[in-house]
């Protein structure tokens, strides 16, 4: 609809973040097990998760935005629900990388990430697990990333600081997402969960180089 009315410049597009992308946006520049810090006593104020909500009987995804944002202004980030990434699901390249989108060659076609599914007593980043395209369940959701896939591509706006709001034509309300660099992946200090099922808990950090967009504005 953007595109055909001209209000989506060439060279821009609407689709589910990478799993890179929705990572970075969930740590918003942060390295410990949680955006705020490594200790979870204040994780009841930014996320939705077992001791406030499916151990309460609330069995269900929340109002989004009902809970604090992270420093990029992205809500609900830990806990909540699980969201679909625009990446098959497969074991973490051995390498540091730049932009990784694996659109072929994984083992299952979705993966999705949280930090973490809402059922876990603490939400800490990042989880990952897989399910198929047809998936429908009380937990899933994704969010919308706009994506400038060609360096020549106008800028939609100018923004400068993480979490600047952009509102897009058709009404989406984004905040933005500077490129840089990051480590991916859980370390020793933030594994939990189910550690009979080794998708949960992957002790794996590798540099991710996030410079396909230099403007990437996602859902809030």
């Amino acid at each position: 609809m953007e595109r055909k009315n001209g209000t989506l410049p060439d060279g821009w597009e609407y689709r589910l973040p990478t799993e890179a992308q929705w990572e970075y946006a969930c740590r918003a520049g942060s390295t410990t097990a949680y955006h705020f810090g490594n200790s979870d006593s204040q994780l009841g104020q930014y996320a939705w998760f077992g001791d406030n909500a499916r151990d309460v009987n609330q069995k269900y995804v929340h109002e989004v935005a009902t809970k604090r944002a992270n420093p990029w202004g992205f809500f609900d980030m830990h806990g909540n629900a699980w969201e679909l990434t625009g990446d098959m699901y497969a074991d973490y390249p051995t390498d540091s990388v730049v932009d990784p989108w694996l659109k072929t060659g994984g083992s299952f076609p979705w993966t999705v990430a949280a930090a973490s599914a809402p059922h876990r007593r603490t939400a800490a980043q990042p989880r990952r697990d897989s399910r198929s395209p047809d998936s429908r369940d009380y937990d899933l959701g994704f969010r919308v990333a706009c994506v400038q896939i060609t360096s020549l591509s106008p800028d939609l706006a100018e923004l400068d600081e993480p979490g600047e709001i952009w509102t897009s034509p058709n009404g989406f309300t984004m905040a933005y997402v500077p490129p840089g660099e990051f480590m991916m992946g859980s370390n020793e200090s933030e594994i939990g969960g189910r550690p009979s099922d080794p998708r949960w808990d992957e002790v794996v950090e590798l540099v991710i180089d996030l410079t396909d967009s230099k403007k990437i504005p996602k859902q809030r």
